[in-house]
């Protein structure tokens, strides 16, 4: 029953609108940040130069509730300036806090995120990478006895361009390809923590 769910062209397309409305606005946030921290940079200009601010003084490392240790720096350039502040962490679940730990140290390594998606059954992170496209085929075949790609998870922009080629298992030579688990990240080992 629910395979017969997930075959659905109605589900599938719905989706696919929510990874696009998660990805945009998760575009939108990068936007706000990246466009607000210079204007809000230019304010300080006015502060004398031995001035002090209160979170200058507090030693506070602010740390996970669920175990994981200190929060990690969060690194110049990263879309989300955010992630570890107080409104974010008070709804943020713990395989949130993996996703976001595991894109802040892919971005320490020179590899751009647009967001992340932890997968329960494989127990796995896969990052949302521009030109990268995970993939699980159908049990059965679709029309015609044809086998058809009955998952899929890529940027929105690659989503919007290759989607319904991807479907029928046409991947075009720039992208790079996974099938479901491969492609994924062991959070815990990647980020060197104990379970």
């Amino acid at each position: 029953m629910f395979r017969g769910i997930l075959s659905s062209r109605l589900i599938q397309v719905g989706l696919i609108f929510f990874v696009l409305v998660v990805g945009g606005s998760l575009l939108y946030n990068w936007h706000v940040y990246r466009t607000t921290d210079p204007e809000l940079a230019k304010s300080d200009a006015f502060l004398p130069d031995d001035f002090v601010s209160d979170e200058e003084i507090v030693e506070h490392v602010p740390t996970s509730p669920y175990g994981f240790g200190p929060f990690p720096e969060v690194p110049s350039g990263y879309p989300d300036q955010g992630v570890w502040s107080e409104d974010a962490l008070r709804s943020m679940k713990p395989d949130h806090e993996l996703i976001s730990r595991v894109r802040i140290e892919l971005w320490n390594q020179d590899v751009r995120t647009i967001g992340g998606v932890y997968d329960n059954g494989h127990r796995l992170i896969y990052p949302i990478i521009d030109d990268v496209v995970y993939i699980e085929w159908a049990d059965n075949p679709g029309i015609g006895g044809k086998p058809y790609v009955r998952r899929q998870l890529t940027t929105p922009a690659v989503s919007d361009q290759y989607y319904d080629d991807i479907q029928k298992g046409i991947f075009p030579p720039h992208l790079t390809i996974h099938e479901f688990p491969d492609g994924g990240i062991e959070p815990y080992e990647f980020l060197g923590l104990s379970r």
